[in-house]
């Protein structure tokens, strides 16, 4: 059974068949879940909430260039502070927790960085970017959760066959080992 909230749960186990029409399923899920997104993922916030979270993601940003990851991981989690909740539910929230958790993933904190990528793909738009579900599928290999790596993983690749081409090569191998084979 595909589980709603994910729906490429079942991809690891299917026959090679029925993997490519999960992968067609899938690819049109994505199309249609991408238009039901806003357009401007700013506009649902107050403005002075909005001037405020620019200033700190402009801050991690300067700092992410200094590669003062600590101090950008900082501003970015001020960022989200402000958020009203439910954090989670807002346009722009899948970009702080999603450049949150990118920042974590590059200090090799895979907790925080498994972390933030959950938030960001219960967000708006988080289900169906390739590479949040590439990089949550990789913490989860870091924390030796195989089982859920494989399925972000898979579904990664289901939205974007070449999320991985330029990732180290375990991620490929780890897919490769787990193909499901033709009946």
């Amino acid at each position: 059974m595909i589980c709603s909230r994910h729906p490429y749960r079942a991809l690891a186990r299917a026959s090679q068949h029925t993997l490519e029409l999960c992968f067609k399923a899938a690819h049109l899920f994505c199309i249609f879940y991408s238009l039901m997104q806003p357009d401007d993922t700013f506009n649902d916030l107050p403005s002075d909430v909005l001037k405020r979270i620019k200033e700190l993601c402009k801050k991690g940003l300067e700092d992410k260039g200094k590669n003062d990851l600590d101090e950008a991981i900082y501003s970015w989690e001020q960022a989200i502070q402000l958020l009203p909740d439910p954090r989670e539910e807002w346009g722009i929230s899948c970009w702080l927790f999603a450049n949150t958790g990118e920042l974590y993933f590059q200090q090799k904190d895979y907790e925080a960085s498994d972390e933030f990528f959950r938030w960001a793909i219960s967000s708006p738009g988080g289900i169906v970017d390739a590479h949040i579900n590439m990089r949550l599928g990789q913490s989860c290999f870091k924390l030796g959760q195989i089982e859920e790596a494989l399925e972000f993983l898979f579904s990664a690749v289901a939205i974007d066959p070449t999320v991985l081409d330029n990732e180290p090569a375990e991620y490929q191998e780890l897919l490769s080992k787990h193909e499901p084979v033709a009946d």
